[in-house]
């Protein structure tokens, strides 16, 4: 089933609820206080089934200044839009404002109704018709239909209704297999039921029993009823205006802008890349470090403007901006925001979301880095993107995209193909980012080397650290560079290399060897040694214990390898086994040393206790 939301736009009065209960039969304003003063307060939904394969959602927006915000909420997720204009009144300050949001908003189809017709001469009502090709001239209603309805006579009605339909049919779909996104535009309970949510859903697919993240709540519910145009189903798809009945959460936790989506598939953001829009039809710029309000999804902020290429944008201009909102929203590349007064009824622009996380850069950086997403295919603004943030989980495909695991992955096997990138388990980094990687860690190993000559390698955490890679990317690295690097554990060294010690200090060291000769059995501890000779000693210990002539017994003693060597074989001596004692007599070691020494033969899996008894194993 071909499934379009359609939302109405203009001014008050202009007869957008009276002419949707005409053409479906169902009133949109349900609240007393809009019936009592006859105008529309709250958005109001209906539905248009026009053939059997073809659904219409209708969403009913408020057509006075005061409730623009409300409006915006009622754009948001629309296929396609249906701008009202009464024939005794013609354009006016809200048709032209309505208009400029759904410009502003991205939408690209719709139609034109020109309401009231039976009111005026034919003379006016043409006159109306060319006023209102003015307006739409050179945007995506220009050459779209315009007809002439009346509500109460009937007249159009019909007209209406196939140019609905022939617009509708041409409106591309939003694809069911990406994540499930909807903002909620209203919280409800129902005796029996619960908690009750309405929305346009976005994009992807919801059933009964699907768990749902509650964005930036933090909460998971889980769908326990759907109904779709006041029936119950068991799946909701894009496109359809959907009421899901909740378990898990209270009426009072949820509010008007909270998005439901697919678990784990979003997450809130508090600042992003835009390109924003100046709107020339309101005449206000938008300055730097200014304060307005961020109107996206159904939800509204605060919003801190930074504008990377200059102090404002004049009405009409266009730019990059990064947004500070004061309360997280969840909101993916490609979603498009309001920009209006902090303290004002005005709408000064809009624009498009670039990157929902962006990296921190410096101004001239960030402004090149936006504009390098500027009406892009997606391949080029997820590379762009991958460059920007030197490479990104695969999981980020659809936190920044709104990108199915499949779309995603069939997306970036294409550009790996093309050799863009590189895909590493669960982390992707463009290709030159990742030679550079791979130049730039055989590097720090040589300077390892240079700098330590006489230890084996240095340690893989290191090296990630020092690289600030992900896990993926390390390993990946490790992998590709295995005709020049080696990897010995947890170490790494260039191939070929051999530890060695330096010329300067092979007199030292060699004196460092002799006194761990001398001293046989009773040798002083590292602290003495690093005392007498300097700190830089500590290593040549550890090489002559890597290469075997010395044995490490504990942190703090060393003991030369014969040494050891003739203490096991007077240890073996005993036949029958030997206690602490019979070794003492034997070697006449104090506990100092002769303790260290059993733990480290027992470490070393060559003794056993039973008892106050060691024992050999055999």
């Amino acid at each position: 089933m071909k499934r379009v939301v359609l939302g109405t736009a203009g001014h008050i009065d202009h007869g957008k609820s009276t002419l949707v209960k005409a053409l479906t039969g169902i009133d949109p304003d349900r609240l007393k206080e809009e019936k009592e003063r006859g105008i529309t307060i709250e958005l109001g939904y209906s539905r248009l089934f026009l053939e059997p394969d073809l659904v219409i959602g209708i969403v009913d927006v408020p057509g006075h200044e005061k409730f623009v915000k409300t409006m915006v909420s009622g754009a948001t997720g629309v296929d396609m839009v249906l701008l009202v204009v009464a024939a005794d009144e013609g354009v006016m300050a809200q048709t032209r404002e309505h208009f400029e949001i759904c410009r502003l908003l991205g939408v690209e189809r719709g139609l034109v109704a020109i309401t009231k017709v039976d009111l005026v001469d034919q003379e006016l009502v043409e006159l109306v018709e060319e006023e209102v090709r003015e307006l739409v001239k050179g945007s995506f209603l220009e050459g779209a239909p315009i007809v002439r309805v009346d509500s109460v006579s009937g007249r159009g009605l019909d007209e209406l209704r196939e140019a609905i339909r022939e617009v509708a049919l041409k409106t591309p779909s939003k694809p069911d297999d990406r994540p499930f996104r909807m903002y909620i535009d209203r919280v409800f309970t129902l005796k029996g039921f619960g908690t009750v949510v309405t929305g346009t859903s976005i994009s992807g697919k919801v059933r009964v029993g699907d768990e749902l993240d509650v964005l930036p709540l933090g909460k998971t519910v889980k769908v326990r009823g759907i109904q779709v145009y006041g029936n119950k189903t068991q799946e909701a798809l894009s496109s359809m205006r959907v009421a899901l009945n909740l378990s898990g959460v209270e009426k009072s936790e949820l509010e008007r802008g909270h998005c439901l989506s697919e678990k784990g598939a979003f997450k809130e953001t508090d600042t992003i890349l835009v390109e924003l829009v100046v709107s020339e039809l309101f005449g206000h710029p938008v300055k730097n470090e200014g304060v307005y309000r961020f109107l996206a999804g159904c939800s509204i902020s605060l919003a801190k403007i930074y504008l990377p290429e200059g102090r404002e944008i004049p009405p009409g201009g266009r730019g990059i901006a990064r947004i500070k909102l004061d309360r997280p929203m969840v909101l993916i590349h490609g979603d498009r925001f309001i920009l209006r007064g902090s303290g004002t009824l005005q709408t000064y622009g809009g624009g498009m979301v670039l990157d929902p996380f962006p990296p921190k850069m410096k101004a001239k950086d960030l402004a090149l880095y936006g504009r390098s997403l500027l009406g892009r295919e997606i391949e080029v603004s997820i590379l762009e993107t991958l460059r920007a943030h030197k490479g990104l989980p695969l999981k980020e495909m659809t936190t920044r995209y709104g990108l199915s695991e499949g779309e995603a992955s069939f997306i970036l096997k294409v550009m790996e193909d093309k050799g863009l990138v590189s895909v590493l388990g669960g982390f992707v980094i463009p290709k030159e980012s990742f030679e550079e990687l791979k130049g730039k860690l055989v590097e720090m190993v040589k300077e390892f080397h240079k700098k330590h000559p006489m230890r084996p390698g240095v340690s893989k955490e290191e090296l990630r650290s020092r690289l600030g890679v992900e896990e993926e990317v390390f390993e990946g690295l490790i992998n590709e560079l295995g005709d020049l690097l080696k990897v010995e554990g947890e170490l790494v060294a260039v191939k070929g290399f051999t530890p060695s010690l330096p010329e300067d200090i092979k007199e030292v060291a060699n004196k460092i060897l002799k006194i761990y000769k001398d001293s046989f059995l009773t040798p002083p501890m590292l602290k003495e040694i690093v005392k007498d000779h300097g700190k830089e000693v500590k290593e040549v210990v550890e090489f002559f214990e890597r290469r075997g002539d010395l044995v490490k017994v504990n942190q703090e003693l060393y003991v030369h390898r014969d040494a050891f060597d003739v203490f096991i074989e007077k240890a073996r001596s005993f036949k029958d086994g030997f206690s602490v004692q019979d070794i003492k007599r034997e070697t006449g070691l104090t506990r100092k040393y002769l303790i260290p020494y059993l733990e480290l033969m027992d470490k070393i899996g060559l003794t056993f206790r039973a008892g106050d008894k060691r024992y050999f194993k055999r």
